[in-house]
């Protein structure tokens, strides 16, 4: 699989089965891109945002891992943080190291 939302679709469609007691979701994704531009990517992303201050959030990338560093105002601003580093083409996983300040 290629997209976050895919895993969870998969997840998601496996659960509701007669008898599945719990699932464990190990599908890892594939980059898709080449990941060197995804930082800048993503970084664009939120700052075309209303939600960021710029200086706030550092995002770096090793392979496809993402990881999110910094802090924002609220739970809220953390997922949509999160969600915006899941949507940039090559992000395989996401490390949220926000502080919600």
């Amino acid at each position: 699989m290629r997209w976050h939302f895919q895993k969870d679709a998969a997840e998601a469609a496996v659960r509701p089965l007669a008898g599945v007691v719990g699932v464990i979701n190990h599908v890892t994704l594939k980059a898709r891109v080449d990941v060197t531009d995804v930082s800048n990517d993503i970084r664009t992303a939120l700052h075309r945002s209303w939600f960021f201050d710029g200086d706030t959030i550092k995002v770096s990338v090793d392979g496809g891992t993402v990881r999110l560093t910094g802090s924002v105002d609220s739970p809220h601003d953390r997922m949509v943080a999160e969600r915006t580093a899941w949507a940039a083409p090559g992000a395989v996983k996401v490390e949220n190291m926000l502080e919600i300040v």
